[in-house]
């Protein structure tokens, strides 16, 4: 199915209309015919899923799409399964305590709100470094001017829950690409501009897997302690100070990550026994 807008016509319409029609995006007939009140329902389900407003069906809207009508419809976040959490431990030649240590620590156990959008926490300096190397000093001075909330140079001004999406979206309005690799993301709180490092097509493609499930939230943390020989040696090890160091920084003991996860571990080494 490729890209598809206002004049378009066929079986991929109509599929793509079944797919609206089967979320409460559109109301029409399935006629397969890419008129007004279609175009109006792309439009509805972009808006509701923090993508591009165009009213065209392109590659990310369909794959979006297509992602969250696989989905149980009493399902609003697909949540962390076992079946991933043994994956993920074999992947790593890890217990599968550590992976369920790390699900409960970061995020307080959850990667997605209540209205089935991920957690996220935007920051504003990240959002500065990145306009600045997109563009030039001169032009992130003039969006730091503009918009202070969300291009800032230093770090803080931090919002949660729904306001981190509310930070987020006010940035894609600079800049999407540079917004999406300035925030971190769903149950493990992964920053989008490690996409490349970790093998994403885009920050697109990274985003997109993000607001899907659990299991792909911790696919991505995954191939990011794949990438750190030494966190992946330490979580080998149950060296949880050094886990904590490299995955939160040096002020990790500051809230006793590094505690947290080891008592997570152990709690965890008992239940799986």
């Amino acid at each position: 199915m490729g890209s598809l807008k206002v004049g378009a016509s066929g079986h991929d319409v109509e599929q793509m209309q079944t797919l609206l029609k089967n979320k409460g995006y559109y109301k029409g007939n399935l006629d397969g015919l890419f008129g007004p009140a279609t175009e109006q329902a792309v439009v509805r389900f972009q808006k509701a899923s923090n993508l591009l407003v165009d009213g065209i069906a392109g590659e990310q809207t369909l794959r979006r799409l297509k992602r969250i009508s696989s989905t149980p419809t009493d399902q609003t976040h697909p949540t962390l399964t076992e079946g991933g959490v043994k994956a993920a431990a074999a992947r790593l030649g890890v217990h599968v305590a550590a992976i369920k240590a790390f699900s409960e620590v970061e995020s307080a156990g959850h990667g997605f709100l209540p209205d089935g959008r991920a957690k996220i926490l935007f920051e504003q300096h990240w959002m500065y470094r990145l306009l600045k190397k997109a563009y030039g000093k001169e032009k992130a001075d003039s969006a730091r001017d503009r918009d202070g909330e969300v291009v800032n140079p230093t770090p803080g001004n931090y919002a949660g829950g729904a306001g981190a999406w509310d930070r987020f979206e006010q940035a894609a309005r600079l800049d999407r690409n540079c917004a999406i690799q300035s925030c971190s993301y769903g149950r493990y709180q992964l920053m989008g501009f490690h996409w490349n490092a970790l093998g994403y097509d885009s920050p697109s493609h990274f985003f997109d897997e993000m607001m899907s499930t659990e299991d792909a939230q911790l696919d991505g943390i995954v191939r990011f302690i794949e990438a750190d020989k030494k966190l992946l040696a330490a979580i080998r090890e149950n060296d949880w100070a050094v886990v904590a160091r490299r995955y939160n920084g040096r002020n990790y003991h500051i809230n006793q990550y590094d505690v947290r996860l080891a008592k997570a571990y152990d709690r965890h080494v008992v239940l799986t026994a």
